[in-house]
């Protein structure tokens, strides 16, 4: 069975929605969206999805390295506690996403403990696309759980 998505029946903007996760308990460890202005709640994943997002992630950190990219600077990776502010209005929290040098550059400057507002070029919604970085179309398949 798979866990259930909680959905909330009132809207709100990225700065309430901000605001709202900013009040939240410490001890809360679920994962709140807002997708088309909904909050979307998740609960914490299971077994194996940590090992499948660390390998993930992992993978996605070496293809990145400079001389992969050849020899260009390299971007950034992050992991699934990292929040991205949409120009949809949705905020979301990808299981591993990567933002390029030159798409970070663009963005606004981060805010310590705020989510960025820049849209990741790599997201486990995404398909997996070798023209953004080589070589990740086989850690897909690699990490599918048998």
């Amino acid at each position: 069975m798979r866990d259930p998505i909680f959905e909330s029946t009132t809207t709100m903007d990225q700065p309430a929605f901000a605001a709202w996760v900013g009040s939240r308990p410490p001890h809360d460890e679920h994962h709140y969206e807002p997708l088309s202005g909904r909050i979307v709640m998740t609960p914490p994943a299971g077994w194996p999805h940590g090992n499948v997002e660390a390998r993930l992630v992992a993978r996605i950190s070496a293809a990145a390295a400079p001389h992969a990219l050849g020899g260009s600077e390299q971007g950034l990776v992050f992991g699934s506690s990292q929040g991205f502010e949409l120009p949809t209005g949705d905020t979301v929290e990808p299981d591993a996403s990567y933002v390029s040098r030159e798409r970070w550059r663009a963005a606004p400057t981060p805010e310590h403990g705020k989510f960025l507002a820049v849209v990741p070029a790599l997201d486990e919604h995404e398909r997996w696309n070798s023209a953004v970085l080589p070589n990740l179309s086989l850690c897909a398949a690699d990490l599918q759980p048998h």
